[in-house]
């Protein structure tokens, strides 16, 4: 080991004092949040302090624009609702974990896009609103997660783009409806991201191109209806993706729908569901896709190039 002079050793000493006073002071507060500035002069919150069971975040603080809601900010925070500004675009990880109180979040309007991180909202069990007014909309992968008590989500300013990520409402099992306002010419609803959502009734979906990864409404027994907005070119619905969802009676494809993946199971076991449109152009089905559909009257295959796969519409009586 290098011996340094004494006289060294002082002033590595002072220069990392100085260091780590400059670090606690970088760091700063405003009233009962704690934040740090970004590079871009913007403002990330990092840590609530307060007490408050109704929460409105600043627009700004010591003006500059609060654009983000930093890591676990409002982690296990004992708050009932809380009111997001247009400004914030970006919502981090775990940032309300745990809030059991928490049941009314807002995100007001904005022209801007907004990033909901992964376990955002996690665990939220007293959670039954959300709104959500951003115009480019991500929710990553289970951001609402095990919120029981979810019963309404709602995309209030016409939003240009919508992805949801992987069990992003799994177990949400108060959730009545997940509706896509037409005016979304994309979306990606990702793996389990509706799993086990038993309560919901009704889906509407929207965008040129829609895509349904495996199990995305997997259980979801209590759907009756689901929709499309018409314009839906190529549609892709996964493996399992409404398998078990036992009071399906319509499945209605629009004519405009010129290229249709349906993959395998993805309706196994639905014997509710009675009548079925596959669009006007290719499809292809996978093995088991409609096995033990016992109520299916009326199939509408399309002129296109058609694949079944194996078992596709088997009943066993």
């Amino acid at each position: 080991m290098r011996n340094f002079p004494a006289k060294t050793l002082v002033t590595l000493l002072i220069v990392s004092m100085l260091v780590s006073l400059f670090s606690v002071a970088f760091a700063a507060s405003d009233g009962d949040f704690n934040y740090d500035t970004l590079t871009d002069g913007t403002v990330i919150i990092t840590k609530y302090t307060g007490s408050a069971s109704a929460i409105t975040i600043p627009e700004s603080i010591a003006g500059k624009p609060v654009t983000a809601i930093g890591e676990r900010a409002f982690r296990y925070a004992k708050i009932e609702s809380i009111d997001i500004p247009g400004s914030v675009n970006s919502v981090g990880l775990k940032a309300f974990l745990g809030c059991e109180s928490l049941k009314t979040v807002v995100f007001e309007t904005s022209d801007a896009s907004l990033e909901i991180g992964d376990y955002a909202f996690d665990g939220d069990t007293a959670l039954v609103t959300v709104d959500i007014g951003a115009k480019g909309i991500n929710l990553h992968e289970r951001a609402f997660r095990y919120c029981s008590a979810l019963q309404f989500i709602s995309f209030t300013n016409s939003p240009s783009a919508l992805s949801v990520g992987e069990k992003a409402f799994l177990s949400c099992t108060g959730l009545l409806s997940f509706e896509v306002p037409d005016t979304v010419p994309s979306l990606h609803i990702g793996a389990y991201a509706f799993d086990g959502a038993t309560a919901m009734q009704k889906v509407h979906l929207s965008g040129e191109t829609i895509t349904l990864e495996e199990r995305a409404f997997r259980y979801c027994e209590s759907i009756k209806e689901v929709s499309f907005s018409e314009g839906v070119m190529n549609l892709t619905i996964g493996d399992k993706a409404f398998l078990g969802c036992n009071q399906l009676a319509n499945f209605i494809i629009p004519d405009t729908t010129t290229e249709l993946m349906i993959g395998e199971y993805a309706f196994d076991g639905d014997n509710s569901l009675s009548a079925i449109t596959l669009g006007t152009g290719n499809v292809w089905i996978g093995e088991r896709a409609f096995r033990y559909c016992d109520s299916l009257t009326k199939l509408l295959i399309p002129s296109g190039n058609v694949s079944i796969g194996e078992k596709a519409f088997f009943i066993n009586y």
